[in-house]
């Protein structure tokens, strides 16, 4: 069967940088990975352009986030991390800044 590749979609979108989901094993009918995330619309499941958000929140200053509830799949809380990563120069269009 022949496969066609569609761009990720949108996650979230904050002061200029895109983010974008993840799908398992990179079909998107397998679903969007709850913890992976990539600053390209091509990002690849376990690919050089994507991040795991529960290793993102360690880079941000202590109170920025709920490192518990991101951990816990709390959709709310990794948009939140994701945004505050982005405030604090972590996460640009060109990657993790570390």
């Amino acid at each position: 069967m022949p496969y066609r590749w569609v761009s990720s979609s949108v996650f979230l979108e904050h002061n200029d940088v895109v983010i974008y989901h993840v799908f398992k094993d990179d079909y998107e009918d397998q679903g969007a990975r709850t913890f992976w995330y990539g600053w390209n619309e091509d990002c690849t499941d376990d690919g050089q352009d994507s991040f795991d958000v529960r290793d993102l929140v360690k880079l941000l200053p202590e109170g920025a986030t709920d490192a518990q509830k991101v951990v816990a799949g709390d959709l709310k809380e990794i948009r939140r991390a994701i945004i505050a990563a982005i405030d604090a120069g972590v996460v640009t269009e060109d990657g993790i800044q570390d």
